[in-house]
């Protein structure tokens, strides 16, 4: 290494799209398991049963979008990051200059 820091913004940019995707992932998984749990709700007839198939549910709900706002904010992070290097950068450059 030669003791530069570097950064590449496309990079940042493709990362990001990527964090998108995974987002888009934890969709579908939720969808599988709302299907897979729909496929035994005839197990759940008891008034305590119904009360944890509803906890079940909304645990799927809960976990994906915790999940998806983990993905965002790491993808907020990275973007910054980026901004912000590149602004420190160019402020740096610019005390060279006479």
């Amino acid at each position: 290494m030669d003791g530069m820091i570097k950064v590449n913004p496309g990079a940042i940019v493709d990362y990001n799209a990527a964090l998108g995707t995974f987002s888009g992932e934890l969709d579908n998984i939720a969808s599988e398991a709302q299907n897979l749990l729909g496929g035994i709700a005839e197990y759940f007839t008891t008034d305590q049963a119904s009360v944890t198939y509803a906890q079940a549910q909304q645990m799927i709900i809960d976990a994906t979008n915790e999940g998806k706002e983990v993905i965002h904010r790491h993808g907020q992070a990275a973007d910054q990051a980026g901004v912000d290097f590149v602004s420190q950068d160019g402020a740096s450059a610019n005390t060279f200059m006479v």
